[in-house]
């Protein structure tokens, strides 16, 4: 059903014909907590000229990846837990500076050419 409306629901059950609204910034939450806290994405300048990537490791959780369109190009953040360890990949244009800070893992810093 919420694809039909497009929308994020505030419940379970909806009328479309009610009038009320479906649509509201604290329901949206679990995507920005998924780039801000689970995959570390911090912006340090504008227009995205330089990140940090400081991820948080929960322990529910064993895989996390992300893309975020940025006016550089994408940016992307992967991690996974196997066998007790974590390792990463953080992929970005050349134009983005990276600064990982994830001492209990290792993260590989790719580079891509600039989008035309």
């Amino acid at each position: 059903p919420m694809l039909t409306t497009g929308t994020t629901w505030e419940g379970f059950e909806w009328e479309e014909a009610s009038g009320g609204s479906a649509c509201h910034a604290w329901t949206s939450h679990p995507a920005s907590e998924l780039v801000d806290l689970l995959a570390g994405v911090r912006q340090l300048a504008p227009a995205w000229a330089s990140v940090r990537i400081q991820p948080y490791f929960a322990a529910e959780i064993d895989q996390v990846k992300v893309m975020i369109p940025t006016p550089r190009g994408d940016l992307r953040v992967a991690w996974e837990r196997r066998n007790g360890k974590i390792s990463g990949v953080v992929e970005v244009p050349l134009s983005i500076q990276v600064h990982v800070d994830a001492p209990n893992a290792h993260f590989d810093v790719i580079t891509r050419p600039n989008p035309p």
